[in-house]
């Protein structure tokens, strides 16, 4: 019978006085009174293949509200109080995706309309299919790099078909006569945009695709593997090729085109050959743009924002100064100002990207499709935390996939969340996705009304709107300082992935940042180090307290006579068994430095009958304790050692038999669940000569060190 618990608290002098009196309990006598039941599985394979086969009514109807959101929220909509809200944001948002889309869709190496329909297609579709209420999803300038990145490199591995109009549509699977937005040049000039725009809708339907399937997959976890110190580092370093890709409309002089390791140092460089080509007017521009963005934004709406009732739309601003000034000036005529150019008003008709050459940028696709789900999704778990509501990681890849696949048919490049945006949805009281409809319909109107005024906006203005633009990704530098004090690991990662970045080129970053953060978790395992518990004596009650703490922090913390309390604070696993070993042997004792007489079968007078154990009877006795500090049992805390692979099994069993044989009790406490089931059913310690005793706490074990042996489990394989 299990003895009455009993919990006492009274006075002190300086706090309350617990005292605990119960049994001794082994794991298993404990697993049989608190009537233990095997948890469920995370996955079974049968389950899950049997609910993707039901076909019920209740079946289809969850499917369709979880794989089109907007339904579920537009009939929970409050239409009084959220939809003035919903267009002043839809508003706000609008006249920056303008100047912002026109702008990441020339650092793409698109004519600049492709941004402006890659405002709106994209928008849509995450609005019938998207979880988050409140990212602002479509172009993007990280992701608008990358795709340039494969534009450039693609023109360079075909240039030799562009002479030829038919050769250059089949390529990239467009109707040259069809694609909208090119400039008044000759054939070639004209076939190479076609190509550019091909190879864009291209790679952009592949991230699509892999993104969708991702989403099915359900590998929407793929997040949790970048870390916050990777994608900081990683999206600074992109911001230098950003700003180094604008240089050339900022100064408005022509560099070679630079691609490859060492892009940015060689771009300025080329830049400094070219000093005296500098065109004055369009740097004297450029700079009064960007005086007023920063004026705008970096100082009123954040001096003042309690004061404004929405934040200053400060690049509809600069991009109406620079078409006014264009229009009374005649910049282009009179100081060669370059501009837009030509748009043509409306939608172009769809077509099919054929994706002929696909295998020349398959990777480049897996890249932007992981990228642009890690960028938006950060964001979209950020406003879902700080309103409280849902969101589902691989719905969202389903819905960044359908955004970018389908509308890669109506002249869309791939994009995600963009930050400013985001943000300013927010600020502006937006509740739904309803607001990015609105900003759309004022998308669609600039795409179709407005078009001959944006022709005339210089190219320096939309330079000024990106690099002012990529201003909060410079002020990530601030998290160094923060990373340093915290985390070194953190550090290293952020610091290597932004220098890989900046100086060999932006796959390269992205495979360094992702093995360079994969490699310190294996090495903060590998190097991990474990430690002694010792426990407090409470003197006023004259017993042990039953805490128990490290030795080497705590120095009122001493280890009981004959028992050693070692704790390891991470996994167990191939990679730092070694490491474990050698810290649990030098903070308790060596069982291969011990040679322990075993006397077996001996008569009255005490003489060995067994000729097998003379020679080890024979033998010295190297003790490492004095006969005071006899260690008689080891207790390993196992709280924090939440995986263990068959090496690590194989060595828990081994600690077993070499202590046993010098005298020794190995006994495991706290042990999680799951480590408990895989000692049963792998049949390692099946053995009786390997029996080991569980305790489901450190005090349990204790206590039956010290009153001696008590109840073990047989760990028989089940």
């Amino acid at each position: 019978m299990m003895q009455k618990s009993e919990t006492n608290e009274r006075e002190s002098g300086t706090g309350h006085v617990i005292e605990i009196n119960r049994k001794i309990y082994s794991q298993d006598e404990f697993d049989r009174v608190c009537h233990y039941d095997k948890p469920p599985k995370v996955f079974n394979v049968k389950d899950s293949v049997q609910s993707m086969c039901e076909c019920s009514a209740a079946c289809w109807k969850r499917t369709l509200l979880s794989r089109l959101p907007v339904i579920s929220i537009m009939a929970n909509y409050k239409w009084k109080q959220w939809l003035l809200s919903d267009v002043i944001a839809g508003i706000s948002v609008g006249v920056i995706h303008i100047p912002q889309g026109m702008g990441f869709s020339i650092l793409a190496s698109l004519p600049a309309v492709y941004g402006l329909y890659s405002s709106i297609f994209p928008v849509l579709f995450y609005f019938l299919f998207g979880t988050s209420r409140h990212i602002s999803f479509g172009t993007m300038a990280v992701i608008s790099l990358l795709i340039a990145n494969v534009v450039d490199r693609e023109v360079i591995r075909y240039s030799s078909t562009l002479g030829v109009s038919n050769t250059t549509a089949k390529i990239v699977g467009l109707d040259s006569t069809e694609t909208p937005g090119m400039d008044a040049g000759g054939p070639e000039e004209h076939n190479l945009e076609i190509f550019k725009v091909g190879v864009a809708c291209a790679v952009s339907l592949i991230a699509g695709i892999i993104q969708i399937l991702m989403g099915f997959l359900n590998l929407g976890i793929v997040s949790s593997f970048m870390s916050m110190s990777f994608v900081g580092g990683f999206m600074t370093g992109a911001a230098f090729h950003i700003a180094t890709s604008q240089v050339p409309s900022l100064f408005g002089v022509k560099l070679i085109k630079i691609s490859g390791t060492g892009k940015i140092p060689l771009t300025l460089i080329e830049l400094l050959k070219n000093i005296t080509s500098v065109n004055i007017a369009e740097v004297l521009l450029a700079v009064l743009c960007i005086t007023i963005l920063i004026v705008m934004k970096e100082i009123i709406n954040v001096r003042y924002a309690k004061y404004l009732k929405a934040p200053i739309p400060a690049e509809l601003i600069v991009v109406t100064i620079g078409i006014v000034l264009s229009y009374f000036a005649d910049l282009n005529k009179n100081f060669d100002i370059k501009i837009i150019g030509y748009i043509p008003p409306g939608i172009p008709a769809p077509a099919v990207p054929l994706l002929d050459n696909a295998h020349t940028y398959i990777a480049d696709a897996i890249v932007i499709a992981i990228l642009s789900f890690a960028i938006s999704i950060s964001m979209a778990k950020m406003f879902a935390k700080k309103h409280n509501y849902p969101i589902d990681s691989n719905q969202e890849f389903i819905a960044y996939g359908a955004s970018h696949a389908i509308c890669s048919f109506f002249h869309c490049f791939a994009g995600a969340q963009a930050p400013p945006r985001s943000l300013v949805h927010d600020a502006t009281g937006g509740k739904t996705q309803l607001g990015s409809v609105v900003s759309c319909g004022l998308v669609f109107l600039a795409c179709t009304v407005l078009t001959p005024l944006f022709e005339l906006l210089p190219k320096c203005v939309l330079a000024s709107v990106i690099i002012i633009a990529l201003v909060p990704l410079f002020k990530s530098f601030v998290d160094l300082k923060v990373y340093w004090y915290i985390s070194r690991y953190d550090f290293t990662v952020w610091l290597a992935t932004w220098a890989t970045v900046v100086f060999i080129d932006v796959t390269s970053g992205l495979i360094m940042g992702i093995g360079i953060s994969m490699l310190t978790v294996i090495i903060q395992s590998r190097i991990a180090h474990g430690f002694l518990l010792g426990t407090m004596s409470d003197d006023k009650v004259g017993r042990e307290s039953g805490i128990y703490h490290r030795c080497d922090v705590y120095k009122s913390m001493t280890s009981l006579p004959g028992i050693r309390m070692f704790h390891f604070p991470t996994f167990l696993y191939f990679a730092n068994i070694e490491n474990f070993k050698q810290q649990l042997f030098e903070a308790t004792v060596n069982p291969a430095k011990l040679s322990a007489v075993f006397v077996v079968d001996s008569n009255q007078n005490g003489e060995i009958t067994n000729p097998e154990m003379q020679k080890e009877a024979e033998t010295e006795v190297d003790v490492e304790k004095t006969p005071d500090d006899e260690i008689t049992c080891i207790i390993l805390d196992c709280s924090t050692i939440t995986y263990v692979d068959i090496m690590g099994l194989y060595l828990l069993r081994q600690l077993k038999i070499d202590y046993e044989r010098v005298g020794v009790n190995f006994v495991l406490a706290c042990c999680p669940t799951m480590l408990i089931n895989k000692l049963k059913r792998c049949g390692l310690i099946a053995d009786k000569d390997t029996i080991i005793d569980f305790y489901p706490t450190i005090h349990d074990a204790v206590k039956a060190a010290q009153l001696g042996p008590t109840t073990t489990i047989e760990c028989t394989k089940s």
